[in-house]
């Protein structure tokens, strides 16, 4: 199927397309990921969150909730897909038992192995095309537009909460 996207490029200052071509782009790569990823049942946001929990292990649903930039009621409910699976366990903090960790299970590691090769799979796709060096450059430009946004998150915040004091 045939996308209609304007191939004309934008004039200095103009960001409108930049950031229409950014939400095409993100939502097409996770429907490209999702499909390549449907015969392993988990979904590219599962994979997401089942990686950071393999580079946090032991931590709390709230900590995750932070790193992944959503509610911990969202995160909590990502967390039982994740437990219902096998991907994911959870046990007591031992210094607090009221309190919940989760760690990566086998079955998970599995997963985040399998998940990796495909992400590869989709990543080829997607810039298939593309130069090394311009694959790189995207990279490299992707990064200051997170840092860009988080530093603008953060300046957010800053104000907000010198407006409640």
């Amino acid at each position: 199927m045939s996308r209609a996207i304007p191939t004309e490029t934008s004039r200095p200052g103009e960001t409108a397309r930049l950031g229409f071509l950014l939400a095409i782009t993100q939502r097409l790569a996770k429907q490209h990921y999702g499909a390549l990823l449907a015969p392993l049942s988990i979904t590219p946001t599962q994979i997401e969150v089942l990686n950071l929990l393999a580079h946090l292990p032991n931590v709390a649903v709230g900590e995750v909730a932070a790193r992944y930039r959503v509610a911990p009621p969202v995160m909590t409910n990502m967390v039982e897909d994740l437990v219902r699976m096998g991907a994911v366990k959870r046990h007591a903090d031992p210094q607090d038992r009221r309190r919940s960790l989760l760690v990566v299970t086998a079955a998970g590691h599995r997963l985040l192995e399998l998940g990796g090769e495909i992400r590869a799979q989709a990543l080829r796709d997607m810039t298939t095309g593309l130069e090394p060096g311009a694959v790189a450059q995207l990279e490299q430009y992707l990064i200051q537009i997170i840092s860009a946004l988080d530093a603008v998150e953060a300046e957010s915040e800053i104000k907000s909460s010198a407006r409640i004091e």
